[in-house]
């Protein structure tokens, strides 16, 4: 399933460059016209300029970059555009939760005298003050700690689960990380042997092996647009594929690992798998941080959807009728940026124990239309302009896409309150 995902998921960002290439080549026209091939590159122009759409909408001069939604909103019209809109801050909500139970999850598995609701209330009064942000690049200092942070727990974490012996597999303090032994330990073989490929609700991988890209689909374009290099641009599509491939399969080798490691009764959060002990501590508190770290990135696409869509309604400009008077519009945002973190708060605590399936949930809803569907559409609505081959796969794209949303979707609710730890 996670070979498939990662296929669907490169087919629709070439999709997408090429939707994207097309948009560009017609806003220089000024409007629904000239022609790409089957790899996006130009030919010859169809249309060879005038003001008006041809079987399509006009694109203004002066536009800037095109985005997800905005294509969507060119090529299927305002009301998908909308839909596409309300799926993106969706499934950035749902990443959302699942950091909040994530880190509730795995602070009080070191220790902590705190409770999972205490800790949630804390990273939501950490997160208010970082949703007042409307600028995405100051929170780049932040993310890049998060990736270092992230990558000192993925290593620490592989190297235990590789060297880890029936002798130091308990859970009782351990200060150091194991020693290499010279072959690998028994009880790794017996557990290889033991395990069984297809587990009980292998249905809400689906849904999960979706989500792992965690809404890259919507920032291909944002990444393509800033290749200022005319080469660096052109070879895009080739360095996205490898970077994905290895990240996956880093992803792959690392679950599978841990899997032999841990066995079946390893948890939904990983760390809270580990020994206890101070490296193991720290390994936990690195992916918090980081998780913490991440939060207002992932936050950002979807507050900017929503205080967008509420300043319009308040008749936009710099003061709004709010409450019956006038306010500052800076104002108005951060309340409603605050409010929405909270209730992502509140929702996080119900949702607590139903991680794997708050996971697969959004995977399925909304990763799969997003990553699969929408992309597909868009290059089939130029017709012609794309080759019968192309238009046909597509269209197989999207019945798989669909079918799969479906089914991974029905499963993972009719099941929610089933129990999926070890």
């Amino acid at each position: 399933m996670l070979g498939v995902s990662v296929g669907g998921f490169l087919w629709s960002a070439r999709n997408l460059i090429w939707v994207k290439r097309r948009i560009e080549l017609q806003r220089d026209i000024g409007v629904y016209g000239g022609g790409l091939d089957d790899d996006g590159e130009e030919v010859e122009l169809l249309l060879q300029g005038g003001d008006e759409e041809e079987g399509g909408r006009k694109i203004k001069e002066g536009d800037g970059d095109v985005t997800f939604a905005g294509l969507v909103e060119y090529t299927l019209g305002d009301t998908k555009g909308k839909g596409v809109k309300a799926m993106i801050m969706c499934q950035q909500f749902g990443i959302v939760l699942t950091y909040f139970i994530f880190i509730s999850t795995n602070l009080s598995s070191i220790g902590l005298s705190l409770s999972p609701h205490l800790i949630v209330g804390l990273v939501a009064i950490t997160q208010i003050p970082l949703s007042w942000i409307k600028d995405i690049s100051k929170l780049s200092s932040t993310n890049m700690l998060a990736n270092c942070l992230i990558a000192y727990g993925l290593i620490t974490v592989t190297i235990y689960a590789l060297f880890r012996t029936p002798e130091n597999s308990s859970d009782t303090d351990d200060d150091v990380l194991p020693p290499p032994p010279s072959v690998i330990p028994e009880v790794g073989v017996s557990r290889r042997l033991e395990l069984s490929p297809i587990r009980p609700q292998w249905y809400l991988f689906i849904g999960m092996s979706v989500l792992l890209f965690e809404g890259l689909i919507t920032l291909i374009l944002p990444l393509h647009s800033a290749c200022k290099d005319a080469k660096l641009k052109k070879d895009f599509e080739g360095i996205l594929v490898k970077v994905v491939i290895s990240i996956v399969t880093f992803y792959a080798v690392f679950a599978v690992v841990s899997w032999w490691s841990f066995g079946d009764d390893v948890h939904v959060v990983l760390t809270a798998s580990l020994p206890k002990g101070n490296w193991s501590r720290s390994v936990q508190v690195c992916y918090s941080l980081a998780v913490l770290f991440t939060f207002p990135l992932q936050n950002f696409p979807a507050l900017t959807i929503v205080t967008a869509a509420m300043h319009g309604k308040l008749g936009g400009g710099e003061w709004v009728e709010f409450g019956g008077g006038r306010i500052r519009w800076e104002h108005v945002r951060c309340l409603t940026t605050t409010a929405v973190v909270i209730g992502l708060a509140l929702v996080s605590v119900e949702l607590e124990d139903s991680l794997s399936h708050l996971v697969s949930l959004v995977g399925s809803c909304f990763g799969i239309p997003l990553a699969f569907i929408v992309p597909s559409l868009m290059q089939n609505s130029f017709g012609t302009d794309v080759s019968e081959g192309r238009r046909k796969t597509n269209g197989m794209v999207v019945g798989f896409g669909v079918i799969t949303m479906a089914a991974a979707g029905m499963a993972t609710i009719l099941t929610w309150n089933e129990n999926t730890e070890g």
